[in-house]
């Protein structure tokens, strides 16, 4: 009786992980995905943000200047702010992805590509717009 017991117990808990591994595997990848979609929204924002920053102190003129209090997703692997666009490069679960905004504005500066709070200056000169990071 007592290998019977322990089978049968042995039998149910295959059971129990047969029906358990399928489920965390689909929630791990719903994760994952839901992680990448979250981090690409993140970067369409800043360069939105940063773009419109650029078109209305562009529009106003120099001395005009904005400060920006952004935050930075994880995954960046380059900045560049040139021409009229500002581009992010961001690498996801889902693999690369470019995000861009094009502005009213001559564009020049640079980002860096560090996650987490960044203070961003936006600021007319001479006919372009500058953007940089403050300290």
């Amino acid at each position: 009786m007592r290998g019977q017991a322990g089978l049968e117990y042995a039998a149910m808990v295959a059971i129990a992980i047969a029906i358990m591994v399928p489920i965390w595997l689909y929630a791990s990848g719903s994760m994952a995905s839901a992680k990448a979609e979250l981090q690409s929204s993140y970067a369409r924002q800043l360069v939105n943000k940063v773009s419109n920053a650029a078109d209305t102190v562009f529009v106003q003129g120099e001395p005009a200047q904005l400060t920006l209090f952004v935050e930075f997703p994880e995954g960046l692997t380059s900045a560049t702010v040139a021409g009229n666009e500002i581009s992010f490069r961001l690498v996801t679960a889902a693999g690369p992805t470019d995000v861009y905004a094009v502005s009213l504005a001559n564009l020049s500066g640079s980002l860096s590509t560090r996650p987490g709070k960044h203070r961003v200056i936006v600021k007319a000169s001479g006919g372009a717009v500058t953007v940089s990071e403050g300290d």
